[in-house]
């Protein structure tokens, strides 16, 4: 399937970054291939991205699914892309459904809430694994002190307990390393 060509308006300059690479790389019997379509519109992507300046890849990554998704409906033919925003083609390969389920200890109710993600933030350098990663992600976390709950039964602020779960994972899961050198994330 052709995404895009090297006459698309600027709505396609994602699409076409990445497909001209892909058929780069395949078509290459070298052992690497520098992403030259893809950095030659980082500063579209966002105006913080330059070439040859050290960026957080997690971001880059973001910034840059999120702009081959709003391609993705406008090609489509969507006018209001945000609309739809958990349809098209990128969301089909790259999103999940978290729940979240909050449990009040007063009036012993439960909320569940469902969200869309195309990543996860895990914690991987308390973990020895990325199952373990996982595992302490979907941990029951207590909310209390100064970060109580809202609960709509008591009206007040409350003690709960809070868990994230996966509901459905996605197709394509994105795994990258992220040191912190004590200056966070």
């Amino acid at each position: 399937m052709r995404l895009g060509n090297a006459n698309a308006t600027e709505d396609y300059d994602d699409f076409w970054a990445v497909e001209s690479h892909i058929v780069e790389v395949f078509g290459s019997c070298q052992s690497s291939i520098a992403p030259t379509s893809i950095v030659a519109k980082l500063t579209k992507m966002g105006s913080h991205f330059a070439a040859g300046v050290q960026q957080v890849a997690h971001e880059f990554l973001r910034s840059f699914k999120a702009n081959m998704h709003l391609a993705d409906l406008r090609a489509g033919g969507s006018s209001r892309p945000h609309s739809q925003k958990h349809t098209g083609m990128l969301h089909g390969i790259f999103s999940g459904l978290l729940r979240s389920r909050v449990h009040c200890r007063s009036s012993r109710t439960d909320t569940t809430r469902y969200d869309t993600f195309l990543d996860l933030s895990l914690e991987v350098h308390r973990s020895v694994t990325v199952l373990e990663a996982l595992r302490s992600f979907t941990n029951i976390d207590v909310l209390d002190g100064n970060n109580k709950y809202e609960c709509s039964e008591c009206k007040s602020t409350t003690c709960a307990n809070k868990r994230l779960t996966l509901h459905s994972t996605q197709r394509v899961l994105q795994l990258e390393e992220v040191w912190d050198f004590g200056g966070g994330w």
